[in-house]
C-alpha cells in the first residue's frame, strides 16, 4: 500500500498511543481518526480495542530515531559560525 498522505498531529498521537498502549478502547470522537489509521493500513482492530500493525509499528520506530534538532547560529553576511 503506497501513499504520499501526511498525518495530523492528532493521528499522530493517536498512533502513539496505541502503539505504547494496546487494546483500548476509543473516544467516540476519534472514530475519523481511527478510520483514517485502519485505511492507511498502520492499525488494527483487536478484541475490544485497538493495536499498531506491523507497519505502524514501523513508522513510529521511524520516527523515534529521528535526531533532535541543532541550533545553528549565522552571521548578518550569511556567513556560518557553528
Amino acid at each position: 500500500m503506497e501513499t504520499n498522505r501526511t498525518m495530523m498531529p492528532s493521528q499522530l498521537e493517536t498512533l502513539i498511543h496505541y502503539y505504547y498502549t494496546p487494546v483500548m478502547d476509543i473516544p467516540e470522537n476519534n472514530f475519523d481518526i481511527i478510520s483514517f489509521l485502519i485505511r492507511e493500513g498502520l492499525l488494527k482492530s483487536i478484541n475490544e480495542g485497538y493495536t499498531t500493525t506491523e507497519r505502524g509499528k514501523v513508522y513510529v520506530e521511524a520516527l523515534l530515531n529521528i535526531p533532535l534538532p541543532i541550533q545553528k547560529w549565522s552571521m548578518k553576511d550569511g556567513r556560518r559560525n557553528i
